[in-house]
């Protein structure tokens, strides 16, 4: 998977509470988005419910990541 360097820098500013869609969830994660939208990565937070589309908050993503969402 080709990894996009500028939304990544552009994920890294934005605050905690912000919603992210999948493609964004997988840039940060580098998993691809099937895997995300499947819901295939282990652990992985679980979308805001009532949402029309799959939004997770961006903290939620980098808590997962740092291994404290496990």
């Amino acid at each position: 998977m080709k990894r996009d360097w500028q939304l990544l820098e552009h994920l890294s500013k934005l605050s905690d509470d912000v919603l992210i869609g999948v493609e964004e969830a997988a840039a940060l994660t580098a998993f691809a988005p099937v895997s995300i939208r499947q819901r295939r990565v282990k652990n992985f937070p679980a979308p805001i419910p009532g949402l029309r589309h799959l939004r997770w908050r961006i903290g939620q993503i980098r808590a997962w990541g740092k291994g404290e969402g496990l």
